[in-house]
């Protein structure tokens, strides 16, 4: 799987040693699950699981899945997130993403960095028609750095969310076409 690179971030393929961080950053903190309905990383057996199921997935061709590094961070701190592409429907060649930053590198363009490098790699490179993605009706970061990689909302799923306290919430639903960036 191609690595990528922007000005600021790396997005390379998943290691099995990043299980850990992932665990530690993503899986324990509460701010980064609450808009999303699962917690693929709630254990670090779990993480561990998750990211040998992921290489999996990239070794036989059925999704994408990048740790995002900060180009100009000292060792050991590079990571900042994970960025994936999965699902993908073939018959319109059409896959959907998602994207998780650390806590302490929210605010900071990085998800968009992310997501625009990977959405175009997608849609020119890889050669999709189609990438879509979702988010919670309350979640603005993750609805910002969608619109800002350049996917359009498409629609609303009244009451299509649980919620971690049991309540039901709106999801957005977003895509771009090949031909959008055209």
């Amino acid at each position: 799987m191609k690595t990528l690179t922007t000005d600021r971030l790396v997005l390379r393929p998943e290691r099995p040693e990043d299980a850990e961080i992932f665990w530690r950053e993503l899986g324990c903190n509460e701010e980064i699950t609450r808009y999303t309905g699962w917690n693929p990383y709630f254990s670090l057996e779990a993480a561990r699981g998750k990211i040998a199921e992921d290489i999996r997935g990239m070794e036989q061709g059925e999704c994408f899945s990048w740790v995002i590094e900060r180009a100009d961070a000292p060792a050991g701190e590079q990571i900042i997130g994970s960025f994936g592409a999965f699902g993908i429907d073939r018959d319109v060649m059409s896959i959907e993403i998602g994207c998780s930053i650390f806590r302490n590198a929210w605010g900071q363009g990085f998800a968009t960095e992310a997501a625009a490098a990977a959405v175009r790699y997608l849609l020119i490179e890889a050669g999709f028609n189609r990438v879509h993605a979702w988010c919670h009706a309350d979640n603005t970061g993750s609805r910002t750095v969608q619109e800002r990689a350049g996917l359009r909302q498409e629609g609303l799923l009244r009451q299509n969310l649980r919620n971690p306290d049991g309540s039901l919430s709106d999801q957005l639903l977003f895509g771009i076409l090949r031909s959008d960036l055209e």
